[in-house]
């Protein structure tokens, strides 16, 4: 098998095991999953004879890789989000891979390298008893995706056809490729006891997706109703969560404000806006 042959194969394999981690509650999948992830950036540097050496998200898991591997367990519990929760909010996402803080600490601690311990600040989302590995992962899965494209490699399997038709969707339908991952509370309230009180596992998560409709492009199709208009509802956020929605407006351009012929500020919509992003951004306009 050349080297080409054997990054494709095992590229392949990391899909599999990416869409079996996002459906699965078994600990030992994260472990699974790190471990092929590391083992495709690895031929894939032998295959290009480049090191990937800037991706800072690669730096990062592979130093949770190494920990999980020849040190302890990162005994991270996968949960999700209602699809229909009672407590309203914003996500990019509906997964979460939650780690005990203590032990994101301890791997920081326990790392030589001031740029590595940076990588692995900068990628997890930090709550007060967890950290959130799942937008590292969800983010690293869109580098390889590309990276494959950047090849002219050739991937087979479901899980590599999954990924393209997302991303396939989101370039449709003007959507960032990439997430932050921060959960932003709508009615103000404290994301903390949110994460306590009302994620569910990811067999209940399964359970209600399945039963959801699958729209024209393949992809699960969700409606959402609100007893609150969104106006009240941006009302009772935070402001810090709301200029953090504002900002990722901006910063993935999302919206886009320009001067039109009379001098004025107007914001131009790259995309289909939730009703709470369109307050804010309204707010903004309003402001300038």
């Amino acid at each position: 098998m050349t080297p080409k042959e054997s990054c494709e194969r095992e590229i392949a394999r990391f899909f599999k095991k990416y869409y079996k981690f996002c459906a699965s509650s078994d600990s030992d999948d994260l472990k699974e999953l790190l471990a092929t992830l590391c083992s495709a950036f690895e031929k894939i540097e032998t295959f290009t004879e480049q090191r990937l050496k800037k991706n800072e998200r690669y730096i990062a898991l592979k130093a949770l890789r190494n920990f999980s591997t020849h040190e302890s367990e990162l005994l991270n519990d996968s949960r999700a989000l209602k699809l229909h929760s009672p407590t309203l909010v914003l996500a990019d996402v509906g997964l979460l891979c939650l780690i005990p803080v203590d032990a994101i600490n301890y791997v920081i601690k326990n790392i030589r390298s001031d740029f590595t311990k940076r990588c692995v600040e900068k990628n997890v989302i930090y709550y007060d008893k967890f950290v959130d590995l799942y937008p590292a992962l969800f983010n690293i899965s869109v580098d390889l995706y590309f990276l494959v494209k950047e090849h002219s490699l050739v991937i087979k399997g479901d899980g590599y056809l999954s990924i393209s038709k997302a991303i396939q969707y989101e370039v449709t339908n003007g959507h960032s490729h990439y997430i932050d991952g921060r959960i932003v509370m709508l009615d103000g309230s404290d994301v903390n006891v949110f994460l306590d009180s009302s994620v569910i596992s990811i067999d209940e998560r399964v359970a209600e997706t399945s039963s959801l409709p699958i729209d024209e492009d393949g992809l699960y199709s969700i409606t959402s109703s609100y007893s609150r208009s969104p106006l009240e509802q941006v009302e009772s956020m935070k402001a810090e969560d709301k200029e953090h929605i504002l900002q990722k407006l901006l910063s993935t351009e999302a919206i886009l404000i320009k001067k039109n012929s009379s001098g004025e500020k107007v914001g131009h919509m790259n995309r289909e806006l939730h009703p709470i992003e369109v307050v804010i951004a309204n707010e903004y306009l309003e402001s300038i």
